[in-house]
C-alpha cells in the first residue's frame, strides 16, 4: 500500500504540471531516490546530534557515508537534484514539490557540484 501511494502522488506531481521541473527518464528512474533518503538522513543526524542523542563523531560518519552513496550513484549535482526531486514528490506529493524544485534550481545555479 506505501509504494502504490508513492506512485501516485509521484504521478499527480508529474500530471499537476503541463511540464515537469525534472527529467523523469528512464536513468533518472534507474538512478533511484537516493539523493532524498540520503538528505533525510543527514538532516535526522544533524537533529540527532543537536539534541545530545548522538556524538559529533558518530554525526559525522553518518553525513560521509551519505556523501559517499551518493557519489557512487550521481555523476553530477544535477542527477542528484532529480534523484532528490523524484524521491520528494514520492514522499510529499506537488504541495512541497515547488519549494525543493525552487531550492534545487537555485543550487544548480550557484553551486559546484560536490560530487565528483
Amino acid at each position: 500500500r506505501a509504494f502504490i501511494e508513492c506512485a501516485d502522488r509521484l504521478a499527480r506531481a508529474i500530471v499537476n504540471r503541463r511540464k515537469p521541473p525534472f527529467a523523469i527518464d528512464e536513468k533518472s528512474l534507474k538512478k533511484g531516490v537516493l539523493a532524498w533518503d540520503a538528505g533525510r538522513l543527514v538532516v535526522l543526524a544533524r537533529m540527532a546530534y543537536e539534541k545530545g542523542h548522538i556524538e559529533e563523531n558518530t554525526a559525522q560518519t553518518i553525513i560521509k557515508n551519505a556523501y559517499e552513496a551518493t557519489a557512487k550513484c550521481y555523476d553530477d549535482w544535477r542527477e542528484f537534484a532529480n534523484g532528490y526531486l523524484i524521491g520528494a514528490a514520492m514522499n510529499c506529493g506537488a504541495a512541497r514539490l515547488n519549494e525543493s524544485y525552487s531550492i534545487a534550481k537555485s543550487a544548480l545555479k550557484r553551486l559546484p557540484s560536490p560530487l565528483p
